[in-house]
């Protein structure tokens, strides 16, 4: 479930193509065991960002649930944020 979820998540942010960097935003995704996200994804602006950003939200609490129920663990280790989005031969590419 959260693989196929996750796969639809990718399939949406990359269903645009990025020609410029203003109409893109990005969020964080997942949820480490230790906490913080596991990540972070960009989105177009172009899709329907409300329905995006509620399979997000849906994928990081199955995650959150499933780290409980198995008890995984994980580093302590933050992903960084990214402070800007750039359009790289179509796709967006996040600046550190």
């Amino acid at each position: 479930v959260l693989m196929n979820l996750f796969n639809e998540i990718k399939e949406l942010s990359y269903s645009v193509s990025c020609a410029g960097s203003k109409e893109w935003l990005f969020t964080a995704y997942g949820a480490k065991a230790r906490g913080g996200p596991q990540g972070y994804i960009a989105y177009s602006n172009q899709i329907d960002t409300v329905a995006f950003l509620q399979k997000v939200a849906a994928y990081t609490q199955l995650e959150k649930d499933f780290n409980i129920k198995y008890g995984i663990i994980s580093d302590c280790s933050l992903s960084a944020a990214p402070i800007a989005i750039v359009c790289e031969n179509g796709f967006p590419k996040f600046e550190y």
